[in-house]
């Protein structure tokens, strides 16, 4: 906690730090290998029935996910000015007009920052 004393602490971080290094020499722990069907041959036809019913596919759920993707990647209500997006190629500006009274030099030059005295 916020009130630890400092020899917990290092205690509690040199703890940390050996459990990392003996997880790593501990062999791979094997775990069954299932094809996500295993609870199914478990359940009775009448709870898979009414399982069913209550979820939808998961191959709808990634449809419908990759639906909605592409609906908000590609319905954008208000393009910010100046960015493109890239199925879209009219959207890319290439040029930009500037009012008059903003062209001509810039306000601040990077050379002058060398130049300009300490604290400015």
């Amino acid at each position: 906690g916020p009130y630890a004393s400092p020899d917990d602490l290092v205690d509690f971080i040199g703890v940390a730090q050996l459990v990392k290094v003996e997880d790593v020499l501990l062999p791979p722990e094997d775990k069954p290998q299932t094809n996500g069907h295993s609870k199914l041959k478990k359940l009775s036809l009448y709870e898979y029935e009414v399982l069913e019913n209550k979820r939808p596919n998961v191959i709808e759920k990634r449809a419908l996910c990759e639906k909605d993707y592409e609906a908000r990647a590609l319905n954008l209500p208000n393009p910010m000015m100046g960015f493109g997006i890239p199925t879209d190629p009219s959207s890319i500006v290439t040029h930009r007009r500037l009012p008059k009274n903003i062209v001509g030099p810039p306000y601040f030059y990077y050379e002058n920052v060398e130049l300009a005295p300490k604290g400015v």
